[in-house]
């Protein structure tokens, strides 16, 4: 837990925060999926908030 931890505030403060509101969106969609019991819906979910990630880590790289 405290890796996912520090990825995630490492992450956020590289970003600016500039997905919050993605994490928010995705984070909801896994959450209402794994109570749905939607193992599919849950895992498509995380593949796209791990997309998202991926690519503004990208595009971070970019610029500099």
């Amino acid at each position: 837990m405290p890796v996912i931890l520090t990825a995630i505030t490492t992450f956020a403060n590289l970003t600016n925060r500039q997905l919050q509101e993605e994490t928010i969106t995705t984070h909801r969609a896994i959450t209402d999926a794994i109570l749905a019991g939607d193992s599919l819906g849950a895992k498509c979910a995380m593949v796209m908030h791990l997309t998202y990630n991926r690519q503004a880590i990208r595009e971070l790289s970019r610029k500099r």
